[in-house]
Formats: C-alpha cells, sequence, structure tokens
C-alpha cells in the first residue's frame, strides 16, 4: 500500500495561489468558463432551460489529493454558505462505541455513548452524547480528551458534545475547544461553540447521533 505524505496548509495555498481560468470564445457559443484548480476541471453555465450546472472532472487531479486509497478527492459543495452535498472517502465509523474517562474531581470513572469516525487520515471526529449518570462532558473535557487520545493516539481528535432532543428543545452539538488565551470557567482552557445540526447531518448522514 502507497504511503502518501500528510497535507498540508502550505499545500493548499499553493494549489490554490496556481489556478487557472479559461474563459468560454466568443467566437463559439457553445464553450463555457472553466476554472483548472490542482488539476480539476471545474466548469459552470447557465442552461437552456435557465438551471445553473456546475461540472467537476477530477481525471487529472494533483496526486497530493490523492491521499485515500481508493484515490478520490473528498468534496464539500455549499450552496449560500451551508454544506448541501460532502463526498468523504475517509469517512468511515469506528469502535468503540462508548467511552470512560475519570474525572479528577471525582475520581470516579464515567461513562457515555459515543460514536467517532475517521475523517481523514490523522483525523478523528468523535461526538459524545451527555446522556447518563456521573460528571458531565462539559465538565470534564480535558479528561474526556485524554480517553479519546488513548484510543486515536496517531490522530487529531474533534471533540463534539451531544445533547439529545427533549420535548422542548432539538438535539445540538459544541464542538469542545482547547487552547484558548484565558481560562474559562472552572474547565481551564476550554470554551465550546454551537454547531450547525444541518451542517454535520451532510457530513455524517443517518450516523449523526439525535
Amino acid at each position: 500500500m502507497t504511503t502518501h505524505p500528510p497535507f498540508s496548509a502550505e499545500t493548499a495555498r499553493s494549489l490554490n495561489h496556481n489556478a487557472t481560468y479559461l474563459p468560454p470564445d466568443p467566437a463559439d457559443p457553445d464553450t463555457i468558463p472553466v476554472t483548472n484548480l490542482a488539476g480539476i476541471r471545474i466548469g459552470a453555465h447557465v442552461t437552456d432551460e435557465g438551471t445553473l450546472l456546475l461540472g467537476v472532472h477530477y481525471d487529472e487531479a494533483d496526486t497530493r489529493l490523492l491521499t485515500h486509497p481508493d484515490r478520490c478527492v473528498p468534496t464539500e459543495v455549499r450552496l449560500n454558505g451551508q454544506p448541501v452535498y460532502t463526498s468523504n472517502p475517509h469517512l468511515r465509523q469506528l469502535e468503540p462505541t462508548t467511552i470512560t474517562y475519570t474525572p479528577t474531581t471525582t475520581g470516579r470513572p464515567t461513562s457515555r455513548p459515543l460514536r467517532a469516525f475517521r475523517t481523514g487520515p490523522r483525523h478523528v471526529t468523535a461526538i459524545v452524547t451527555e446522556q447518563g449518570p456521573g460528571t458531565s462532558v462539559t465538565n470534564a473535557p480535558q479528561e474526556l480528551r485524554n480517553a479519546l487520545q488513548a484510543l486515536w493516539p496517531d490522530s487529531t481528535i474533534r471533540q463534539i458534545e451531544h445533547y439529545p432532543a427533549t420535548r422542548l428543545e432539538p438535539a445540538h452539538y459544541d464542538e469542545a475547544l482547547t487552547g484558548l488565551p484565558s481560562p474559562s470557567g472552572p474547565s481551564g482552557n476550554w470554551g465550546w461553540r454551537r454547531l450547525n445540526p444541518a451542517a454535520l447531518a451532510t457530513e455524517f448522514g443517518t450516523h449523526l447521533p439525535r
């Protein structure tokens, strides 16, 4: 199996800065504008019926984007800033389905439902449901991160807290973030941001816990 170097922000910037644009030929009404980005040809035109048609051709894609064994390019399409289509060939659900962490404040192990996904060669998204007795995930984010990192020591962990729907409120999802410049309450340098459920549903489909 071929080993590929990890993709980097520097590689992305280089590919973006070297994109080219081919305008339509005024003498040929059937030609359309095409952008060539990292060897991927992206065309867009308005059809005779008044529909915006987008076409993407991957056959000459830069090999640095082909980091998956299936040689696919992960793709996300957004309309007005909202994801409407995601194709991630790395995506697969992982075991286990329960995570146990031990808060330092109590010393008592606490277990929560877990849905974890491989989202890249070295990236894991862990969605932990706040359900059951013991210290909540919000009150023990570092201990939860330590438990997750022990499962996937070579991966970057995206830690998401899931609060199930109730009769009064829909489910919501908060991403736990560390490395903030100032303390955030009793949890130290941790903070949280509310995520868009529709965007998560686009990414994980029916596997997303509700």
